[in-house]
């Protein structure tokens, strides 16, 4: 009964992931959802007519989902299942950059809330997005913004005054994942973060990248060292580099000329780890606290 359990209804039921267990992915069954609806309303006017099969008896086929549709992406199948449910039930977008944001950031939400007032860095998920009109004061017709920031520990609501909203609001997105620095301040009921600043994940590398650290193996040749000087002059930028080498049972590091200098993306990253092995290149953050991801 369409009036009981409509379209719109049986999509959300099907992003929410009810249907997983029947084996097919959420895109097949969703694109396959009009002709199943179909043929259940046409089922179900049978039998309140009391009428059999137009084919002398023969049962009407059962249309079988369309298998073979594009799956949806983690982050798609997730941004779907919240829409239906208002939260995340089978995964969260941020697990994958977890160990990314712990060397970025100094607290989580709920430290946030333990520590009180004072200067944070803290990165999650933009949920929740509102801006408003700002109604008195020097900043009076200006558009400030508030939104909550959810990590996998919790959420914290989030103030964005108007010169940090005209900086900064290209970023601010729902489901946008970002790094927050700003001052917590206790408002009573609750600790809010005021924004200094905010960085998106996807470019935290170029941002907060301090060095690039590259692993040297102690049996590496000259053939490997050649590749290895091409690759960075290749990739020329503005990254610190150095080289750790092991000696005698100890760590010896080298740093290049800046010349040497690098641009920091995935192909520098494939290229490096072709020659050294899987590895060989680690990042140190700048920003509380620092260390290698």
């Amino acid at each position: 009964d369409l009036k009981s359990l409509n379209h719109k209804a049986m999509e959300s039921i099907i992003c929410a992931g009810c249907f997983d267990t029947l084996g097919f992915s959420r895109s097949d069954l969703l694109s396959s959802l009009d002709r199943i609806l179909d043929y259940a309303q046409r089922k179900r006017r049978e039998k309140e007519a009391g009428q059999g099969s137009l084919f002398s008896g023969e049962a009407m086929p059962e249309p079988q989902p369309t298998v073979g549709t594009e799956v949806w992406s983690e982050r798609e199948r997730l941004h779907r299942e919240k829409e239906a449910l208002g939260f995340y039930l089978t995964g969260n977008p941020l697990s994958e950059h977890q160990s990314k944001l712990a060397h970025l950031t100094d607290h989580t939400t709920s430290t946030v809330r333990a520590d009180g007032e004072g200067s944070v860095r803290i990165g999650g998920i933009v949920t929740r997005m509102t801006q408003n009109r700002i109604r008195s004061g020097p900043n009076a017709g200006r558009m400030m913004a508030r939104f909550s920031l959810e990590d996998l520990e919790g959420s914290v609501p989030v103030a964005v005054f108007a010169d940090q909203l005209q900086k900064f609001g290209h970023l601010l997105e729902d489901e946008a994942i970002v790094v927050i620095k700003g001052m917590a301040r206790d408002r009573g009921a609750d600790v809010e973060i005021t924004v200094e600043d905010v960085t998106a994940l996807e470019q935290v590398d170029k941002s907060l990248i301090q060095e690039l650290v590259i692993q040297l193996p102690g049996d590496l040749s000259t053939a490997r060292m050649l590749q290895l000087r091409d690759i960075l002059i290749e990739h020329s930028g503005d990254i610190p580099v150095r080289m750790v080498i092991p000696v005698e049972g100890q760590e010896v590091s080298i740093s290049p000329e800046q010349r040497f200098r690098v641009h920091l993306d995935k192909t520098l990253v494939e290229a490096v780890e072709k020659v050294l092995g899987h590895g060989a290149v680690q990042k140190l953050y700048g920003g509380p606290p620092a260390a290698v991801a």
